[in-house]
């Protein structure tokens, strides 16, 4: 793999795409700042896929990964397939554990609940990413919460979207831990860690005190292909700080 890969997680647009002209619009402004990737997060529920597709269609872009309600990964799995297929993707995201992530057993029965969904993503050559945040690092018995769901997903068709802000606040080497599980790994999410106004919050990315070029050649030695800037919240505007964030990663010279 020469070069990473850069997308935006539309989760940071989130009140720009609630409706499907708003949609459309932030795709442009994505497409000029410079992603050619995003993932489709936190849009309006009249964001149907052919509205993705357009936008698509128009400006060049790619969904690698969504995030999709639980109800619809459980419970309406072959028309959310169907969907992702319509916009060209591949991989159908969770973000967030919800009720199941209050305890080690939750885990596990997240696994076992969305296991009939995974295994129609799987015949349909799609595959399940979950995203994590600090829950999964509490531990039981000295085995973190995750490993409750990985031990008991198909991980032939599960993976895990890595969020190095989140792998770094639960007090892991982010850069240990992803290469200790690459192969368990379907794209990272990037936000940086910082100090504004006397508090600590998510900042632009490279603005912080997280070590990015290390993070980045972790990266690359783990073979992680794509990676999203993900900014929960911003101390400027949203478009802004995913502008400064994408400058600031290109200037690595680690994506292409």
């Amino acid at each position: 793999m020469e070069k990473l890969k850069l997308g935006a997680q539309l989760y940071t647009l989130r009140e720009f795409t609630k409706t499907p002209a708003d949609f459309i619009r932030s795709m442009h402004r994505v497409a000029d700042i410079g992603y050619k990737y995003v993932q489709v997060s936190g849009v309006g529920p009249d964001v149907k896929a052919d509205v993705i597709k357009k936008a698509c269609d128009e400006t060049g872009l790619s969904v690698y990964i969504t995030h999709s309600p639980m109800n619809r990964i459980i419970d309406d799995t072959d028309a959310l397939i169907e969907e992702h297929k319509l916009f060209g993707c591949n991989v159908i995201g969770l973000g967030s554990a919800g009720e199941y992530s209050k305890s080690y057993e939750g885990f596990a029965r997240l696994a076992q609940d969305i296991a009939p969904a995974v295994e129609k993503m799987k015949k349909a050559g799609m595959y399940f990413s979950f995203h994590n945040h600090w829950k999964e690092f509490e531990k039981k018995d000295g085995k973190y919460f995750l490993s409750a769901f990985t031990e008991n997903s198909d991980m032939s068709a599960v993976k895990i979207t890595a969020d190095v802000y989140w792998l770094h606040f639960s007090g892991l080497n982010e850069c240990d831990w992803l290469e200790e599980n690459a192969d368990i790994i379907s794209c990272t999410h990037f936000k940086d860690l910082g100090v504004h106004d006397g508090q600590q919050q998510i900042i632009e990315i490279m603005h912080g005190n997280l070590n990015y070029p290390k993070i980045l050649e972790s990266c690359k030695k783990a073979g992680i292909e794509y990676n999203f800037v993900e900014l929960d919240t911003t101390r400027m505007d949203p478009f802004k700080a995913m502008k400064v964030s994408y400058d600031n990663l290109m200037s690595t010279g680690y994506f292409e």
